[in-house]
C-alpha cells in the first residue's frame, strides 16, 4: 500500500518545500543559470549586441537549431545558415519567443516521473499558441504576442509539475507518492498562479503579454476552445468550429488548414516519443480507460495488421496491432512515452499503408514487451475516412464532418483490461475467442476522460 503524508500535514509540508525552491532560486525553468533566463535578461538591457546574443545562443545547440529554423521559415530567399543573420532577421521579440519555446519544451518533454502530465500540458499549450496566432492574424492583432500568450497561458502547470519532480529527487517520497492524474492536477492548482507570476517576473515578459494572459482575451478563449475540440474529436470540421462560436468562414478555412499541419508542428517541438522514463518510477497511476464504441475487438482481419513508429533519428520501430476500434488501437512492441504524440504507419496486408498521428494514452508492460493504447489525433478528412474503412470495410463511410466520441457512460472493460485478461487464456484459441473470453473475465470499470486535461 502506498504511504501518504497525513492530509493535515501534507499541504503545509508541500507549501514549505515549494517556498524553499523559490527562496533558493531553484524553481525549474526559472533558475538563473539557464540560457533562456540569461538571454531574456540580456534582451531587457539597452546595451546588448548581436555578438552577445550569438554567443549565448551558441551555448545551447537546441536553441541554435530552433533559431536557424525559425529564421529560415521567415525568409523569402531560402534557408538561413548564419546565426548572426538569423538573429538579425528574427529580431529581439521573436528571438525571445523561440528561446522560451525551446526552454519550456525541452523540460516539458524530458523523461521523468510526471512525463505524461507534462507532455499533455505541452501539447495543449502548443495547440493553443498556434491557433491563437492564426486567429490573431485574421483579426488584425499582434500574432507574435498571441502566440506567446497561448504558449504561456498555463505555464504554471508545467513549472509546478517540474517542481514536484525536483522535490521527489530531494527525497520527499511520501509527499510525492503515486497519485491519479486528477489528484496531481488538484495539487497543481494550489501553485500554478503563484508560479506563473514568478515566471513572468523572472522572464520580464512584455506587459501586453502578461495582460493578455490575465485578461483571457477573446482570441485566447477561442483558441482554448479549439484545443479542447482536439481532445474530444478525432477530426474537426466546420460544424465543430461553429459550435465553439467561430462562425467566420475565412477563419474556419484557416483553422482547418492549420489543423492539417498541427500534429507535425507539435511533434517537431516535442521530442522522440520513444524517450521514456523507467516504468516503475512513474508517479501517475494508470486509469481505467473506457471501451471505445463501435469496437470490433479480436477480428481476424486485424490480426494481419502491423505498424511502425518513426524514431527521432529516422529509424522505424515495428509493432503488432493487437486491437483496432473506432476510438483507439493497441500496439505491442517497444515502450512509448505516455502522453506523447507519435506518427503511426498502419500496414494492412491488402492496402496501402495508412499514416496518422496518435496520442499515446497509456502504456503497460506485457510479458517481455509493452502494450500501448493510442488514440487518433487531428485526422484530416481523407485519413479519417480511410481509418473508418479500415475499422469496418463493409460500412459506408460517414461524411467528413462526422466525428467519433468517447462514450462517457460506458462501464465496460477497457481494451488494456481485455488483453490483460487474455494472457490467461489458452494460447491455442483463435483471436476472436480469446478477446471474447477476456471481456467476460475483465472487471467492470467506471469511465474516465481519456485525456488528462
Amino acid at each position: 500500500m502506498l504511504a501518504f503524508v497525513p492530509v493535515a500535514e501534507g499541504p503545509q509540508l508541500l507549501d514549505r518545500a515549494v517556498d524553499s525552491l523559490r527562496a533558493r532560486g531553484e524553481l525549474p525553468l526559472l533558475a538563473n543559470e539557464g540560457v533562456t533566463a540569461r538571454l531574456l535578461a540580456l534582451l531587457a538591457r539597452d546595451d546588448w549586441s548581436v555578438a552577445d546574443l550569438g554567443a549565448l545562443v551558441r551555448s545551447d545547440q537546441a536553441l541554435v537549431v530552433a533559431v536557424l529554423h525559425a529564421a529560415s521559415s521567415a525568409a523569402s530567399g531560402g534557408a538561413v545558415e548564419s546565426l548572426r543573420v538569423a538573429i538579425t532577421r528574427l529580431g529581439t521579440r521573436r528571438l525571445a519567443r523561440v528561446a522560451l519555446g525551446v526552454s519550456v519544451g525541452r523540460r516539458a518533454c524530458a523523461p521523468g516521473p510526471l512525463q505524461a502530465l507534462r507532455l499533455t500540458a505541452w501539447r495543449e499549450a502548443l495547440a493553443t499558441a498556434l491557433v491563437s496566432q492564426t486567429l490573431a492574424k485574421r483579426r488584425g492583432e499582434d500574432a507574435g504576442d498571441a502566440y506567446l500568450i497561448g504558449l504561456l497561458a498555463n505555464i504554471g502547470v508545467t513549472i509546478a509539475l517540474c517542481a514536484f519532480e525536483e522535490l521527489r529527487a530531494e527525497g520527499l517520497d511520501e509527499l510525492m507518492a503515486s497519485r491519479s492524474a486528477a489528484a496531481w492536477l488538484a495539487l497543481v492548482e494550489r501553485y500554478q498562479i503563484l508560479l506563473a507570476d514568478e515566471a513572468f517576473r523572472c522572464w520580464k515578459l512584455p506587459p501586453q503579454v502578461v495582460r493578455g494572459i490575465g485578461s483571457r482575451s477573446a482570441t485566447l478563449e477561442d483558441a482554448r476552445r479549439v484545443a479542447g475540440l482536439l481532445r474530444q474529436h478525432t477530426s474537426l470540421g466546420e460544424a465543430e468550429l461553429s459550435a465553439t462560436g467561430i462562425t467566420d468562414s475565412a477563419e474556419q478555412r484557416e483553422l482547418l488548414a492549420l489543423v492539417r499541419n498541427l500534429p507535425r508542428m507539435i511533434a517537431a517541438m516535442s521530442g522522440d516519443p520513444h524517450e521514456t522514463y523507467e516504468h516503475s518510477g512513474l508517479l501517475v497511476l494508470a486509469p481505467a480507460a473506457p471501451r471505445a464504441t463501435g469496437a470490433r475487438e479480436g477480428d481476424a482481419q486485424h490480426a494481419r495488421l502491423t505498424a511502425s513508429v518513426p524514431r527521432g533519428n529516422g529509424d522505424l520501430e515495428r509493432y503488432d496491432v493487437m486491437q483496432l476500434t473506432s476510438e483507439c488501437l493497441l500496439l505491442l512492441g517497444a515502450p512509448l512515452a505516455q502522453g506523447a504524440l507519435a506518427r503511426v504507419v498502419i500496414e494492412p496486408a491488402d492496402d496501402e499503408p495508412l499514416s496518422m498521428w496518435v496520442n499515446v494514452v497509456s502504456v503497460a508492460p506485457r510479458d517481455d514487451s509493452w502494450l500501448a493504447e493510442v488514440v487518433p489525433f487531428a485526422l484530416d478528412p481523407e485519413t479519417a475516412a480511410r481509418w473508418r474503412r479500415l475499422i469496418d470495410p463493409t460500412k459506408k463511410p460517414p461524411s467528413t464532418q462526422d466525428t467519433l466520441f468517447i462514450d462517457g457512460d460506458d462501464s465496460g472493460a477497457s481494451p488494456l483490461e481485455i488483453l490483460g485478461a487474455a494472457q490467461h487464456a489458452s494460447a491455442t484459441q483463435a483471436p476472436s475467442r480469446v478477446a471474447s473470453n477476456a471481456r467476460k473475465e475483465a472487471p467492470p470499470r467506471r469511465s474516465w476522460l481519456r485525456r488528462l486535461f
